[in-house]
């Protein structure tokens, strides 16, 4: 039986040394099989460590291979961005770019400087670089500011109450302005209900004030506003016909505050009464609509000198409807 001598390289687990892999003189070392089984396995594992075509499949060799990625590197200057970066550049084409996140593409605007902690925010259509704030890591903070209703002109309105929501409760910090310049700080326990400290009163149509309340939470600062219109009457209603003066309007007509000619409203005359409307002069004429047609009333003077509650006099037109009787009526005017 022949004897069979196994290999005795350590490659790839280790290098191989003389010992391992000796070297063969000519016409002095007996021509063996294990000559040429060492040199044999040799070349299999180093096959099998490169495996299969490692020059890859658009270089020549190995050697141009590792090259070309050294190359790569080096232009990156060790500033890796894995999984691609955002920007397109003109690098070896084989560096990948993100164009897209779930099929859906993504906009890079050079020209615009995004700071550290920026983020992909989706706008519908596409991703965008957009700087990254609080709002986007937790919900919203939300709050509301409700007051008091329209003022007449003249009219004083003192210390007036006014109602904040918020949808984090409670706040850190509460905050109270208004556009006359008044400031002040509101207890976090008055949150939900609190007074302004002031007075207010305007002498002429349609002034207004700003009232704000700004508050905190979670170092987001968020801000709402109320504003207070001074206005006057719209007065509207039944009665006989031959209205013609102030104390008809005041004294027999019900009057709502508003800054607007625009009024809709639902009254009922008897059969011996006509349907009354009484507006601003300043507004200029008023147009009526009645079951979608657009008529049925005559201005009876727009010189009526009206006082209002609180001193303040101006002139004010009155409309009268046509007919006697009209039973429940809505009427619309513009």
């Amino acid at each position: 039986m022949a004897l069979i001598l196994r290999p005795t390289i350590t490659y790839p687990a280790a290098l191989d040394t003389e010992t391992t892999l000796p070297s063969v003189v000519d016409n002095a070392t007996p021509v063996t099989g294990i000559v040429h089984n060492n040199l044999r396995a040799a070349v299999i594992n180093i096959e099998y460590e490169l495996g299969v075509k490692p020059s890859g499949q658009i270089y020549r060799t190995v050697r141009a291979r590792l090259d070309a990625l050294e190359g790569i590197l080096a232009r990156l200057n060790l500033n890796l961005q894995f999984g691609g970066d955002i920007e397109a550049t003109e690098l070896d084409p084989t560096i990948q770019h993100v164009i897209g996140i779930n099929g859906n593409p993504i906009i890079h605007n050079p020209e615009v400087i995004i700071p550290t902690g920026s983020a992909l925010r989706w706008d519908g259509s596409y991703w965008n670089e957009t700087n990254l704030y609080m709002d986007d890591i937790l919900p919203p903070f939300l709050i509301g500011l409700n007051g008091p209703p329209m003022q007449e002109v003249n009219q004083e309105l003192t210390e007036p109450a006014f109602i904040s929501t918020y949808n984090f409760d409670p706040p850190e910090s509460i905050t109270f302005t208004d556009s006359e310049g008044h400031s002040q700080v509101i207890p976090i326990v008055d949150r939900a209900l609190f007074y302004s400290n002031y007075d207010f009163q305007k002498t002429v149509f349609d002034g207004y004030v700003v009232f704000t309340v700004t508050a905190t939470h979670h170092q987001i600062e968020r801000s709402a506003d109320y504003i207070v219109y001074w206005g006057q009457k719209l007065y509207w209603g039944v009665g006989p016909a031959g209205y013609t003066t102030a104390s008809d309007i005041k004294n027999n007509l019900s009057g709502t505050v508003t800054n607007t000619i625009s009024a809709n409203f639902t009254v009922s005359a008897g059969p011996t009464e006509k349907i009354y409307f009484a507006c601003r002069a300043a507004y200029g004429t008023a147009t009526f609509y009645v079951g979608g047609f657009e008529g049925g009333f005559t201005l009876v003077s727009d010189t009526i000198s009206l006082t209002n509650d609180y001193g303040y006099t101006e002139n004010y037109a009155l409309y009268e409807s046509d007919n006697l009787g009209l039973g429940s009526t809505t009427v619309t005017v513009s």
